[in-house]
């Protein structure tokens, strides 16, 4: 053979193998995945992870359904936005996860890190889109809008550290065995997300929906768990929250009386107090919130990703 055509053919094999190693390498990547459409499955070889919604808007809750074919990829954890999320097995190879983001998250894509038993990361990409939720200004005495009293200032100190122990107690399971549904079938007076301005004071986006009732109405538990708080706080009177897992807790404030206490498993539409009006507000309602891993999410769209949740994995 021609010496000249021997080193063409030579040089020719040491260029195509780096390169197909490359593109091995590539397509093989843990990280590597293809774009895809709210709800779709992306696939890397012994894990299958489908995200619901692809696109979440702020303030929304994203449910992971994940499916893993060794028992060296199963997730450990998973981490959005600065948060990390726990896992629940919910059969073979099965898990799911959910999580939120919040009402100030940035724009556009974010990395969701999947964190697998033999240490490596997977990503994901979700791409937030803005949620308008519009504005509102309420007339409140002085005292309850913005409180300089010690007595009050102490008793709010009091409670954040009451809500921590509460919000610390729940378990990487699934609690609830039925979707959550409305717990009253009333009017929503002020919607999720909107921003409040007391006596013209800008304050947090309101964090749940309020629904219209009379003082006194029955409030069911929106879904089963376990009583996290039963008490009275300062700026939402008297208040029951339950853990549903999965660090997933629904809040029912504002109630003129309650029927449950801490550590006691309730069923869904089991009766948890009554329509009132203590603490911050300016006329009986009920204040329904949903809270995932210290987030407040929109709970009309969190009926919806409750049901994700029971759905078999694979049938998202």
């Amino acid at each position: 053979m021609n010496p000249d055509l021997r080193s063409k053919g030579l040089l020719a094999v040491k260029i195509f193998i780096p390169a197909a190693l490359l593109l091995f390498v590539f397509l093989s990547s843990p990280t590597w995945s293809r774009s895809e459409g709210m709800g779709a499955a992306a696939r890397d070889g012994d894990l299958t992870v489908s995200l619901q919604p692809r696109s979440p808007l702020q303030g929304q809750a994203v449910v992971i359904s994940i499916r893993c074919r060794k028992s060296s990829v199963s997730p450990r954890q998973l981490r959005l936005l600065g948060k990390t999320y726990r896992t629940a097995a919910v059969g073979k190879g099965e898990y799911k996860a959910v999580c939120a983001v919040p009402l100030n998250a940035p724009l556009g894509a974010q990395p969701l890190e999947i964190v697998l038993a033999d240490r490596r990361t997977v990503t994901r990409t979700l791409t937030v889109r803005k949620g308008d939720y519009g504005e509102e200004h309420l007339r409140l005495p002085a005292e309850m809008a913005n409180p300089t009293s010690p007595a009050h200032l102490k008793q709010i100190k009091n409670d954040r550290r009451r809500l921590r122990r509460a919000y610390g107690s729940s378990a990487a399971l699934i609690r609830f065995s039925h979707p959550f549904t409305m717990p009253l079938s009333s009017t929503i007076i002020t919607p999720f997300g909107r921003r409040r301005y007391l006596n013209d004071i800008p304050k947090s986006p309101h964090g749940g929906i309020d629904l219209r009732g009379k003082t006194g109405t029955p409030v069911p538990a929106a879904a089963g768990g376990r009583v996290a708080f039963s008490g009275r706080l300062y700026y939402s009177g008297n208040a029951v929250i339950i853990d549903h897992g999965l660090d997933i807790f629904s809040l029912y404030l504002h109630l003129n009386s309650i029927a449950v206490a801490v550590g006691e498993q309730v069923k869904q539409g089991q009766i948890i107090g009554t329509v009132g009006s203590t603490g911050r507000v300016t006329g009986p309602h009920l204040h329904w919130g949903i809270k995932v891993n210290g987030i407040f999410v929109d709970p009309l769209e969190f009926i919806k990703e409750s049901r994700l949740l029971l759905q078999p994995v694979g049938e998202e």
